[in-house]
């Protein structure tokens, strides 16, 4: 496959490039191979010459050897980096190691061409990675080629192994197995995004925070058909965007440059306009202190690298159902005993910094109560908020619109009011806000049930 080829070389050269400095050397070449190599063909075994081959006998792979005179690494490490999302915990830009899921996808795709990749490190030195690839066809199933490209295989003749061959520019690929697979892994055309409807605004906004690419691209791509996601390549980008988007859910790495994760937990927990929102945090960090750490910022959950997507996904949903469902407790509870007595039990759900806001609002409407012109504009601007991060807030604290939210207030002071015989229906309308009866009467029915003149019934 021409196109994983080309991403298996540009993984391994702009690793090199990333840990070789400006006055260092990177070498390339490429070459016939005729040394054992082991290869699997149809479940049979081919052994090329140990010997120096003479010049007219028939080669079995092609060798790609890049190295570079860069930082190298450290010999205990060299088991580990095709492992994905293997990462130090002190990794910056001059650990030498790979990172995210780069490595590992270099490896996956060569071995599904049924090559092998080796390394070789010195630390300060250099690193040289050797791949090797089988010529010909026969080491391939049929079910392994894309439409077109098989039949393309059947021109070549069995022996006849020229590395030289190009295929035709016009040949399309559908998902086969090999592209289905790691298509989203690798940055092809198939993203499954790509495909989602662009208007699709019923499903939860997912901030994802991660400095490295690979792993943003990879969680991406495994959930982006559920969620409409926004990205961050840091944890100062990230708040930021969590102050302007305010989604439904965040997601973010530990380790970042300009803020970490623990640091942009804390503030957007802290943070009036984004407290709300669950958190979870990611890190290759596994010890009990780092768990603790985490979860104290105020994160929702935490997940240690490597993790499995669809346990992500599970804990995803989770969170988001939780929310929804405190939700609908809240509303039920404040419709039986009222607004102000929900926020201030203990047991109400929602974080200080929440209650906090909450406790604001209801006080701003109580202290507009019978102004039939304070609006949801007077009310964002009280609260010092743009309207969609009042809107979203409230949506996914209460499930309401500031609107609806500043109307319940106002009905549950007039049910308050009806209750206690304060007065007739249509005073106890004005002096909660309303200037036309009729609409107070329809919403008053519609919340509580029952006519203002019936209640209590």
């Amino acid at each position: 496959d021409k196109d994983k080829y080309e991403k298996i070389l540009f993984n391994l050269l702009s690793n090199a490039f990333k840990y070789t400095d400006s006055d260092g050397r990177i070498e390339v070449s490429v070459a016939l191979s005729h040394w054992p190599l082991a290869f699997s063909y149809n479940n049979k075994k081919l052994t090329a010459n140990s010997q120096k081959p003479k010049a007219n006998q028939k080669t079995h792979a092609v060798e790609i050897i890049i190295s570079d005179t860069g930082t190298g690494i450290a010999q205990e490490k060299l088991p580990h980096i095709f492992d994905r999302f293997y990462q130090a915990d002190d990794q910056d830009a001059n650990s030498g190691e790979g990172t995210g899921i780069g490595l590992a996808l270099t490896k996956e795709l060569v071995e599904l061409h049924h090559g092998t990749i080796t390394v070789e490190s010195e630390t300060g030195k250099g690193t040289t990675f050797t791949i090797a690839l089988p010529l010909g066809k026969e080491h391939f199933k049929s079910e392994e080629f894309a439409q077109g490209a098989e039949q393309r295989a059947q021109m070549i003749e069995p022996g006849e192994h020229d590395v030289n061959i190009d295929h035709p520019a016009n040949i399309q690929y559908p998902e086969s197995s090999i592209q289905s697979r790691y298509a989203t892994l690798s940055g092809s055309p198939l993203r499954s995004d790509i495909h989602q409807p662009a208007t699709d605004n019923d499903k939860p906004l997912l901030l994802l925070v991660e400095d490295n690419a690979d792993m943003r691209h990879y969680i991406r791509s495994n959930i982006s058909g559920e969620f409409r996601i926004v990205e961050a390549v840091d944890g100062e980008q990230g708040y930021d965007s969590a102050i302007e988007k305010v989604p439904d859910l965040i997601i973010s790495d530990v380790m970042m440059p300009k803020m970490d994760g623990m640091e942009l937990c804390r503030k957007l927990k802290t943070d009036e306009r984004t407290s709300h929102i669950p958190l979870i945090l990611l890190t290759a960090k596994a010890s009990m202190e780092d768990r603790l750490e985490g979860l104290e910022t105020g994160a929702d959950d935490f997940l240690t690298k490597p993790f499995d997507q669809q346990e992500l996904l599970v804990r995803i949903n989770n969170l988001i159902r939780q929310r929804k469902q405190l939700r609908e407790s809240f509303l039920l509870n404040a419709k039986q005993l009222g607004l102000s007595e929900v926020l201030n039990l203990p047991e109400s759900g929602f974080n200080s910094t929440d209650q906090k806001f909450l406790n604001k609002a209801v006080e701003i409407v109580n202290r507009h109560m019978e102004d039939e012109a304070f609006t949801t504009e007077s009310f964002r601007k009280a609260l010092a908020m743009s309207k969609a991060q009042l809107r979203r807030k409230l949506n996914s604290l209460m499930d309401q619109s500031p609107s609806v939210f500043i109307r319940t207030i106002r009905l549950n002071r007039a049910a308050e009011l009806l209750k206690s015989k304060a007065g007739t229906v249509t005073e106890i309308a004005f002096r909660v806000g309303f200037n036309n009866l009729s609409w107070f009467t329809k919403c008053f029915q519609e919340q509580f049930g029952v006519l203002p003149s019936e209640y209590p019934s």
